[in-house]
């Protein structure tokens, strides 16, 4: 798994992180309670390479949707919660004291992240403030998130969006969400 970090496709090296997350956040991998009692972190899973002929992005960032208007937030599960607060802390670890000037700079440190361009939607300012939501959506889970230029740094929320394919990031209605995480 450590090898496709460093892999020159993008989207292998996403899938590199996300594995790395959901492992962090898996709750079957068992853990041994340590002679004094304590927990320790939670162990890399041994999982099988990912196989190299993983499904490429496509050339068309998003695909023609079928449906029309505005999709409804979907609920998360636990392990999309999970894994959403990994994500989030991840950008607003690369984002601390140093807000986005605009959108370039917004996509530019997250494809520094190794999120994809093709998983990175732009979407209206706020208040004058650049906004891109983050398709993190990947065999059946439902994980976006939509992280806010701010002038210390960006916000970061997860949500929930449908995971079919004519589901369109951009076209999610957003719930209000008073717990959204900041830098």
């Amino acid at each position: 798994m450590d090898g496709l970090a460093t892999h020159p496709d993008p989207e292998l090296r996403y899938l590199a992180v996300s594995t790395r997350i959901l492992d962090d956040c898996d709750p079957t991998t068992p853990v041994e309670p340590t002679p004094e009692g304590t927990i320790p972190p939670r162990p890399p899973r041994k999982a099988g390479p990912l196989p190299l002929d993983a499904p490429k992005p496509p050339s068309d960032p998003e695909p023609a949707p079928t449906r029309t208007g505005p999709i409804e937030e979907v609920p998360l599960d636990p392990l999309d919660k999970c894994a959403g607060a990994a994500h989030a802390a991840r950008v607003l670890t690369a984002f601390d004291g140093t807000g986005p000037a605009d959108y370039a700079g917004l996509r530019k440190r997250l494809t520094s992240l190794d999120y994809p361009p093709f998983r990175i939607h732009r979407m209206p300012d706020h208040d004058g403030s650049p906004r891109a939501r983050l398709d993190l959506r990947f065999m059946g889970n439902n994980l976006a998130l939509e992280i806010t230029g701010t002038r210390d740094g960006v916000s970061v929320e997860s949500f929930g969006a449908p995971e079919t394919e004519d589901v369109r990031i951009t076209d999610v209605r957003r719930k209000q969400n008073p717990a959204a995480s900041t830098s």
